[in-house]
């Protein structure tokens, strides 16, 4: 195999480079996102001196990449059973698993409607130049029974092999649901069990924590070779997108919208109008009673679903609650006296 000069040269000033990084985080204890941004022009200088030489200096950012796609599966399996395992049956996991759910959704709204905001008023990215591939095959897409089978776990190695985190996260949570079962009936025994899962997931913190500390090599390995198999032009515009991620990312939005809110409500709490704000605290009450009396509702409805049948009033849509198993009925609403027939 022959050894390219300009490959070792780049490998050469990529480690003098590895040197400063180190030099910055151990005797100057520079700011790990501050590193990462140096990195991105030290990956620029690299790139830009040595053009299509960048074999050597690659391999950093690809071991990298395939450290951190190990490290993720045995990370979700050891810190969901964790998790769940410390909740025990106290806790009401539906409840903690739907807010979860619904804080991480509202959170990405958030998040995805401040980038969009900001890209569409910068013009962020305007004159990168990107070719669709056309030599691929189109894959058929699979029917919504096959997708729902697919989310649920049928052999570990190949999900995770092949990156599919779901099935994953399902297997971990059943394993945490029935050891929360079993240490009721038998703790001694799965003692063993939850000391060892403990154990792995201060092991895998860790091990992430070791990970995550080689982030500004591995991203001066990448953007070298990035920058050394593209032209200049097309990446330029790149890097202000890069600027405004890391911009985005260091601001706290939500702390300033959290004190402006808090400082309009000190605001309104020593307001000397009197008779305006209580009657903005009695419109504010009617409108929270008036949804937690609706979820209130809902949630009754569902409780006694087996039994009763909940119907509305065709005329003045009053919910009216009948027995269930009594067949065809005549219900009279009690507020408009309109009767109608249904089945039980």
């Amino acid at each position: 195999m022959s050894v390219e000069i300009l490959d070792l040269a780049a490998l050469a000033l990529t480690a003098v480079f590895f040197a400063l990084l180190y030099y910055l985080h151990r005797k100057k204890h520079v700011d790990f996102g501050v590193r990462t941004i140096l990195a991105v022009g030290l990956g620029l200088i690299v790139g830009l001196a040595f053009k299509g030489h960048h074999v050597y200096v690659a391999a950093v950012g690809t071991v990298y990449a395939h450290v951190v796609s190990a490290v993720v599966i045995p990370l979700l399996v050891f810190s969901i059973i964790s998790s769940i395992t410390n909740l025990g049956n106290s806790v009401r996991l539906k409840n903690i698993g739907l807010k979860t759910v619904f804080f991480l959704v509202l959170n990405t709204f958030f998040a995805s409607l401040i980038t969009l905001v900001a890209g569409v008023a910068t013009n962020i990215g305007h004159g990168v130049q990107y070719e669709l591939a056309t030599d691929y095959t189109a894959k058929e897409v699979p029917t919504f029974v096959d997708t729902v089978i697919s989310l649920f776990p049928q052999n570990l190695a190949s999900h995770w092999a092949n990156g599919e985190v779901v099935p994953i996260v399902v297997f971990s949570i059943l394993v945490a649901i029935s050891y929360n079962k079993l240490v009721v009936k038998k703790p001694e025994e799965v003692a063993p069990f939850k000391k060892f899962i403990d154990a792995g997931d201060l092991v895998m913190g860790r091990v992430v924590s070791y990970v995550i500390s080689f982030t500004p090599y591995a991203v001066l390995s990448l953007i070298a070779r990035a920058v050394s198999r593209s032209s200049p032009a097309d990446l330029i515009p790149l890097l202000s997108v890069l600027v405004l991620a890391y911009i985005l990312t260091r601001l706290p939005l939500l702390l300033y919208v959290g004190v402006v809110l808090l400082g309009f409500c000190y605001y309104r709490m020593f307001s000397r109008n009197i008779s305006k704000r209580t009657e903005e605290n009695y419109r504010y009450y009617a409108v929270k009673d008036r949804i937690r009396s609706k979820f209130s509702s809902l949630r009754d409805q569902w409780n006694n679903r087996k039994l009763y049948h909940y119907y509305r009033c065709p005329q003045c849509r009053q919910k009216l609650r009948v027995p269930r198993g009594r067949g065809r009925i005549q219900i009279s609403c009690p507020r408009c006296g309109t009767q109608f027939i249904k089945k039980s």
